[in-house]
């Protein structure tokens, strides 16, 4: 008899199952507890899967962010894992996340799946508001940002002083 279950975020109810399939969706939002509740209570299976789901994390120590670096080392073949798969659809951060060939990246199933539409509509929906911005690129293109979210967009902040030195800076009003 086999049963699927779907449980909530909380790690301390959690332990006691012996799971021969675990699907984590938005690993970028699991505490580390809830995650090592599921990896250890695979221990009695001979042929456990645990999969894992997600969008991109921002730039922090995070269980999304450390398995991200554990599956894209595998990929690259640093890591021998034969029993670890790792399927990554991103768009790079230097990547222009404003064209549709860079959504594609991120998203094969584009058209499909996910509307044209809708992600022509969160890109300008990201370019008139900067906060929106990293959460564009962190949800729907896949590319950790470094922070969650920002009040002025990075091309326009690059663009005041650059190359200026501090000395030429100071006394300027802000």
């Amino acid at each position: 008899l086999s049963v699927w279950k779907y449980i909530s975020s909380d790690a301390e109810s959690k332990h006691g199952y012996n799971l021969h399939c675990g699907i984590v969706d938005e690993l970028h939002v699991c505490s580390p507890e809830l995650l090592e509740v599921l990896q250890t209570a695979t221990g009695a299976r001979r042929q456990p899967l645990l999969v894992y789901i997600t969008t991109s994390d921002y730039e922090r120590p995070s269980v999304c962010n450390r398995i991200y670096d554990y599956a894209s080392k595998v990929r690259d073949g640093i890591i021998d894992n034969p029993r670890f798969l790792p399927a990554i659809y991103e768009a790079a951060p230097e990547d222009n996340w404003k064209s549709p060939k860079v959504w594609a990246k991120a998203n094969p199933n584009l058209g499909v799946s996910k509307s044209l539409d809708s992600m022509q509509q969160e890109c300008q929906k990201a370019q008139d508001d900067p906060s929106y911005e990293n959460s564009f690129k962190r949800l729907h293109l896949n590319i950790r940002t470094n922070q969650e979210t920002a009040a002025i967009q990075m091309d326009k902040w690059e663009k005041c002083g650059a190359g200026a030195s501090r000395a030429q800076l100071a006394g300027r009003a802000g």
